[in-house]
């Protein structure tokens, strides 16, 4: 019996006595009048055990049966759960073992069965905090993890992915085997091709995105303007998007803290499906991001998205792609890596100034293009050179022209470049003497 039980019974046993007021009673036990009633008859009739609730000893009808408990800290226990946090392990159970429980029933049973939390929650730093953008593609934070993503089953991967600063949707993401610029096309093609073209791009001051030149700028380069460009920044130019460069990771620290969520839900999401490649980890993402977007994605402030439409003349395979220059022969063809090319004589095509100067493109699968005139651009083919021209073989034959040869007395000869002067006699005393 408790100690509130006892005092309860201790009141009761001086109403029966007499000794206290019904009134009195519910003032010193801070019931109702029917209350006491209630408890007075059912000590009458039960005893002691009339102040005990009915519900002492007995289980809930929403109880877990001791069978689900133990199973779900088996699966926790299981390598393909190991390392799992609380929220996530919970959201694996519906989705994969048709188990249906709250976050905190999950965390319960793991904390009585001892097993502590896989993630240690830090109490959060003071910072100041940036509000984020209004809209929906008015700015994409865009950057690369290298981890170990498929863990022992496969080679370390890099994962690149851009994320919407106003609504924390990941617009795109792609693994490669580093950090490299194909990596970011495949982001930006998923992510414009899905949404739009964004109004700006947050990145870090990695070589990809900022040139190293851009920091050693001559005066007078400075004052002319020259503002050197790389590949990637030479695409997005062209689609009207603007390049911010962040000076630290905590400047973007919304993809930041991306990388941290996905370390830990992706790489446990890889290992259930039993990933080992980077193509299969590839094909996954899709569906593994629509997931993510569904969990966290949050609504902007203001509906209205900032997104632009490609434009119907812009084909994305032939921008995010890798640009160089060529001089053009007199043959209205280009050099390119030791094969010579030349337009589609399908295509309808401007002559081409000899010795001018183009911009070639080569596209991810391999197609070259070139940009001639107002900005058309006109495929290339390979093409033989032109074969040497035979001689005859009744044609007279040139004599082969031998090497000129000074004749003794030519003026050459008696030039005295090279070698020694002859001595002249030295004269004697008695031609000197008058």
């Amino acid at each position: 019996m408790r100690q509130e039980e006892a005092r309860r019974l201790t009141v009761i046993s001086k109403l029966i006595d007499g000794h206290l007021s019904v009134a009195q009673a519910a003032e010193y036990l801070q019931l109702s009048i029917r209350q006491v009633l209630r408890i007075k008859k059912r000590v009458l009739e039960e005893g002691e055990a009339g102040v005990i609730h009915k519900n002492r000893g007995r289980q809930p009808s929403h109880t877990l049966p001791q069978s689900l408990k133990h199973k779900i800290v088996a699966l926790y226990q299981s390598d393909d759960y190991r390392g799992c946090n609380d929220t996530h392990f919970t959201e694996l159970l519906a989705v994969r073992e048709n188990i249906y429980v709250s976050t905190s029933t999950v965390r319960r049973i793991l904390r009585a069965a001892g097993i502590s939390a896989a993630r240690k929650h830090r109490a959060p730093r003071s910072h100041r905090s940036r509000r984020r953008m209004p809209q929906a593609g008015l700015l994409w934070q865009m950057d690369a993890s290298t981890f170990d993503w498929l863990e022992d089953r496969g080679p370390r991967l890099t994962l690149h992915a851009a994320i919407d600063d106003a609504t924390g949707r990941i617009v795109g993401a792609a693994f490669a085997r580093t950090e490299c610029l194909e990596g970011y096309w495949s982001v930006l093609h998923h992510g414009i091709t899905a949404y739009g073209i964004p109004v700006a791009l947050y990145v870090d001051r990695h070589t990809i995105f900022r040139s190293p030149k851009a920091d050693k700028l001559t005066i007078d380069e400075e004052l002319a303007g020259v503002k050197p460009s790389t590949q990637l920044g030479r695409a997005v130019a062209e689609l009207g998007i603007s390049l911010t460069f962040a000076r630290s990771p905590q400047a973007k620290g919304r993809i930041e803290r991306l990388w941290e969520t996905l370390q830990d839900r992706l790489t446990h999401e890889l290992r259930l499906h039993r990933i080992s490649t980077l193509e299969a980890a590839n094909a996954f993402l899709p569906a593994f991001v629509e997931r993510f977007n569904a969990r966290f994605a949050v609504e902007p402030e203001s509906p209205e998205p900032a997104y632009r439409p490609l434009a119907p003349h812009h084909n994305l395979h032939r921008i995010l792609c890798y640009r160089a220059w060529r001089k053009v022969s007199p043959g209205q063809t280009i050099s390119w890596k030791g094969q010579t090319y030349r337009i589609v004589p399908e295509q309808h095509r401007e002559t081409l100034a000899p010795r001018s100067t183009v911009e070639v493109r080569v596209t991810t699968n391999g197609e070259l293009w070139i940009v001639a005139g107002q900005g058309r651009l006109y495929r290339l083919e390979p093409c033989s050179k032109s074969p040497a021209v035979k001689r005859r073989e009744d044609a007279t034959p040139t004599p082969s022209r031998q090497p000129y040869k000074p004749p003794a007395d030519h003026p050459w000869r008696r030039m005295t470049l090279g070698r020694p002067k002859p001595k002249l006699p030295t004269p004697s005393a008695e031609a000197i003497s008058p």
